[in-house]
Order: C-alpha cells, then sequence, then structure tokens
C-alpha cells in the first residue's frame, strides 16, 4: 500500500455481515474500526470515504414474518431488510462521525421517489428491463454497479468542487 501511495482510499465492506445472523456486534464495531485506520496507516495522505451497505433483502421463511418490503415494494411480498444489515448500517455510521471520515450511503445511491430512503429498492431494480440487480436481492448486475458507481462519483466530485471554492476563498 504504501508503494502505490494511493490519494484516496475507498472502503465499502458489511453487507455479508448484514446477512449473518450469528455476528457478535459488540465486537464488531472495533474490528471494523481497527481494519480501516489499519489501511489509514499503511496510507497515511490519502483521503477516506466509508462506504456503506447497498439495500439488500432475504425472503423470509421461518417467524416471525415482518415483511417489511410488502409495504415499500409491489414486488416485496415475503421480502425484508435483514435485522443485522441495520445493525451494521449504524455501526459503520457511528465509526465513521467518531473519526470524522467521510461517508456514502450506497443504498440512498439506490433511493428513488417511491423509496426515498433506499430500503427494499433492491427488488425495484431487480425487476427493472432489464434488470440491475440479480435475482439473489444482494448484489447488483454490471449495469447496476456503473450507476451507482456514476453515483459515487458525482458526488466525490461536487464535494472536491465545493471543498475548493471554500478553500480558495479563505
Amino acid at each position: 500500500m504504501r508503494r502505490l501511495d494511493p490519494r484516496l482510499l475507498i472502503i465499502a465492506f458489511g453487507t455479508n455481515e448484514g446477512f449473518n445472523t450469528s455476528i457478535n456486534f459488540d465486537t464488531y464495531s472495533a474490528r471494523y474500526e481497527q481494519i480501516i485506520q489499519m489501511l489509514r496507516n499503511a496510507a497515511p495522505m490519502a483521503g477516506l470515504v466509508v462506504v456503506m451497505p447497498p439495500d439488500g433483502v432475504r425472503q423470509e421463511r421461518l417467524p416471525p414474518f415482518t415483511r417489511s418490503c410488502e409495504r415499500l415494494a409491489p414486488t416485496g411480498k415475503g421480502f425484508a431488510s435483514p435485522p443485522a444489515l441495520n445493525t451494521v448500517r449504524q455501526a459503520q455510521i457511528d465509526v465513521a462521525r467518531r473519526n470524522h471520515w467521510m461517508q456514502w450511503d450506497w443504498r440512498q445511491a439506490m433511493a428513488d421517489t417511491a423509496h426515498p430512503d433506499g430500503r427494499c429498492t433492491i427488488l425495484v431494480w431487480g425487476n427493472r428491463n432489464p434488470p440491475v440487480a440479480a435475482k439473489d436481492h444482494v448484489h447488483l448486475l454490471k449495469a447496476g454497479y456503473q450507476q451507482t458507481a456514476t453515483s459515487l462519483y458525482d458526488d466525490l466530485m461536487n464535494g472536491y468542487k465545493l471543498w475548493n471554492s471554500l478553500k480558495h476563498k479563505k
């Protein structure tokens, strides 16, 4: 990492942990922070963007059936956001805020007018013609990754332009 001398680290993980019902969240935050600090130490001059997990859902097969997506997406019958995914997201938000790290919300980038917070949009994205989300209701297809990558790029560049304009006003 030191040899590469990157100027920006974009760190994204947490989706798999969000689907893991046996994860120990007491240690998750500490481990998450430790891994990012290790990367920061390896590239101390790099900026840092922490990317929170995208939307993902699972089909509910066992009680209790909360079916949170049923009221949010017409195709959401029997689907819900895994409760652990929200816990992972909140842990990442807390760690990023405590460390003053820039955050980018991948799920929010998937939002639309009917789903302003991005929850359950993976179902909508999977039903587009052509679909931009995979049938597993977790991963995107190439077009979906390209769409969200463009959103990330636009947000980064808009932030840079704002920072640059404020820097030159001083």
